[in-house]
């Protein structure tokens, strides 16, 4: 099978090209060439946003499936609403139709997030009402609506929606590796600014959710649309706490409003019954093991991407 990838060189893309090398698959990424593989993989540079670019990529790769995870992966303010709906939305929009008229069938696998079903109690699944309260949440729901109208011109499509994944290789947007590389910055004693210790999460490992990615592209199964997560909140406060034990110091944190986000509140647990009933696909990495990679590669003189 070949497979085309889109933002390969990105924090999942990394992860999502090694698994599929893993298991033998042909790759071709539309990004940076930033991966370290050379052999049975090769980068194409080309702007999503133009639809000639794209019609005349997928004549050049002619791919049996597509794992669409380019685009702006952030929730911004209303300011970057036009910014992230070019993004996430018109570049979507493109592949697809480049993709449904290039004469069969092919696969498309975009990569959604959990972020399209707000903030609310409990667990969500694949039959929850959608209820997006940002502009990065409804750029990620109409890029779905976006793919699913190709549906019917020959393009088989798969969503999959993510709660929150870290692990190595991660950049300090992500809380997790914001408060890794804080703790092992500071010396024993000291102090780190820190936002809502209280807010709660639906943590996975990074290399479990390709993981899912790689089983809906070799299963292709009946049914489309699937929810990636641990099932199970965790508090910031633990994941900082966690991290000051690996570190083995004492760290005094300081709140900083200025790190306060207007999702700073709980968001709901990802209910995975599906994709462990059709998928066979459940979490193997822990937390304790996530976290203590993120924590080795955070205190390394490299430390992670920006």
């Amino acid at each position: 099978m070949k497979i085309l990838i889109t933002g390969a060189s990105g924090f999942v893309g990394h992860h999502l090209v090694r698994e599929l090398k893993q298991h033998a698959l042909t790759l071709t990424s539309l990004h940076r060439p930033r991966i370290p593989f050379k052999k049975g993989f090769r980068f194409i540079r080309c702007d999503l946003r133009s639809l000639g670019a794209v019609n005349r990529l997928v004549k050049r790769v002619d791919p049996d499936a597509v794992v669409h995870l380019a685009g702006l992966a952030s929730v911004a303010g209303p300011s970057k609403r036009r910014e992230i709906l070019r993004s996430n939305v018109k570049a979507t929009e493109n592949l697809c139709r480049a993709l449904a008229l290039s004469g069969r069938e092919r696969t498309l696998l975009l990569a959604s997030s959990a972020a399209v079903y707000g903030s609310r109690p409990g667990k969500v699944s694949e039959r929850t009402q959608v209820r997006p309260n940002s502009p990065y949440a409804l750029s990620k729901l109409a890029a779905e609506n976006a793919a699913r109208a190709f549906e019917k011109k020959g393009l088989r499509v798969y969503v999959a929606r993510p709660f929150n994944h870290t692990g190595p290789g991660g950049s300090v947007a992500q809380v997790s590796w914001a408060l890794a590389r804080k703790v092992a910055s500071v010396t024993s004693g000291g102090t780190i600014s820190i936002g809502n210790l209280k807010a709660r999460r639906d943590f996975s490992d990074v290399r479990d959710v390709v993981r899912a990615y790689r089983l809906i592209i070799e299963q292709m199964p009946s049914e489309r649309l699937f929810v990636l997560g641990s099932g199970r909140l965790v508090a910031i406060g633990k994941i900082l706490s966690t991290f000051v034990k690996l570190a083995g110091k004492t760290i005094r944190p300081v709140p900083d409003r200025a790190l306060l986000r207007h999702v700073d509140h709980d968001t709901p647990a990802a209910d995975t019954r599906l994709a462990r009933k059709i998928l066979r696909w459940s979490p193997r990495i822990s937390l304790k093991k996530t976290l203590a990679d993120v924590y080795r590669e955070a205190r390394s003189t490299k430390g992670p991407r920006p």
